[in-house]
C-alpha cells in the first residue's frame, strides 16, 4: 500500500510521465484492497487505510458543487453575499430533497409574526413634525 501512495507524490514521478502512470496504484487504493499481511504494522497503518479511502478518483463532486453556486448566482441574483451563497449551496448539497420539505410550521410563524404578506415588518407611527406650527401660519 505504501508503493501505491507513492504514486500520489508528485516527487516521485517520471520526469514525462505517461497518460496512464499511476492508474493501476490509484485503482488499487480506492478499491481498498490491502495488501500487508494481518500483523502489528498493519494495525498502526489502519487511520492511515481510512484516509485514503476517501481520496476522491474524480473531480465529479467538484464539478456539481460549481454548477450549483453557477445555478444559485445567476445575473438577476448577483447582490447575495458570499455567506448566503454558501447556506444556499450547504442546503442545496446536504439538505433534504424539496418534496420532503413541510413548510407548515415555518409558514404559521411567519403569519404570527407577520399578519399579512403586504404588512411592513414594523409598524411606523408618524411622528408630529417640529415645524406643524409654522406650516399652520403659511
Amino acid at each position: 500500500m505504501l508503493h501505491d501512495l507513492s504514486v500520489l507524490y508528485t516527487g516521485n514521478w517520471p520526469s514525462t510521465p505517461g497518460i496512464r502512470h499511476g492508474e493501476a496504484q490509484v485503482k488499487r487504493l480506492c478499491s481498498g484492497e490491502e495488501q500487508a499481511h494481518p500483523d502489528s504494522e498493519t494495525e498502526s497503518l489502519k487511520p492511515l487505510i481510512q484516509c485514503m479511502k476517501t481520496i476522491p478518483c474524480s473531480t465529479a463532486e467538484c464539478e456539481r458543487g460549481f454548477s450549483l453556486m453557477n445555478n444559485i448566482c445567476t445575473d438577476r441574483r448577483s447582490t447575495l453575499l458570499l455567506s448566503n451563497v454558501s447556506n444556499m449551496m450547504m442546503i442545496s448539497l446536504n439538505g433534504p430533497p424539496v418534496t420532503l420539505f413541510e413548510p407548515r410550521k415555518y409558514v404559521t410563524t411567519w403569519l404570527r409574526s407577520h399578519r399579512s404578506a403586504t404588512q411592513a415588518r414594523r409598524q411606523c407611527t408618524p411622528q408630529m413634525p417640529e415645524y406643524k406650527h409654522i406650516w399652520k401660519a403659511l
